[in-house]
């Protein structure tokens, strides 16, 4: 008597929402053992960085991680808020075959600038997808002698008085 045994796989589901400042993705394997490797951004999820944003569950777990991250990508910006996408894949560990692919992106409230009393004014710009050739440090104001007070790969900070700089000021 030949018996074939069927087992029946069910791929694990990921679900996610935003807060006002985190992607909180979630991954449920079902109650079967997690047979996959996890790929954050352009990472894979290492202790080390589990450590810092994963929370585990019984059959599931979710990942929390600022939309600020490295591992999250800008799509736009707009003087209110900024648009950032995670994308997140489950891959197999022998062959890095894709199992479960999820991307979400969400709108989070952020003011680029912004004006003091003291007669000063702060401006972000921030690297976006669509200008990967972009070096934020050499970015500049109408004056090309006002750069970023700080920058890195992802960002240009500029920080300076509002009469400098080419500003040009408008009342509404």
């Amino acid at each position: 008597m030949n018996t074939t045994l069927f087992v029946l796989v069910v791929p694990p589901s990921v679900t996610g929402n935003c807060d006002q400042e985190n992607f909180h993705i979630t991954v449920d394997y079902r109650n079967q053992e997690p047979f996959f490797v996890v790929l954050v951004g352009k990472r894979l999820l290492y202790h080390e960085l589990a450590q810092q944003y994963l929370t585990e569950g019984d059959a599931d777990f979710t990942i929390t991680l600022p939309f600020s991250s490295p591992d999250a990508v800008f799509e736009s910006v707009h003087s209110s808020s900024v648009r950032s996408r995670l994308d997140v894949a489950l891959l197999n560990p022998y062959n890095n075959m894709t199992i479960k692919y999820f991307s979400m992106a969400c709108s989070f409230l952020k003011t680029t600038t912004e004006c003091f009393s003291n007669g000063t004014m702060t401006a972000l710009a921030v690297k976006v997808e669509s200008a990967p050739g972009l070096n934020p440090g050499q970015l500049t104001l109408s004056d090309p002698a006002c750069g970023p007070t700080y920058s890195d790969d992802r960002f240009a900070y500029f920080h300076f008085t509002v009469n400098t700089c080419c500003t040009i000021r408008k009342v509404k």
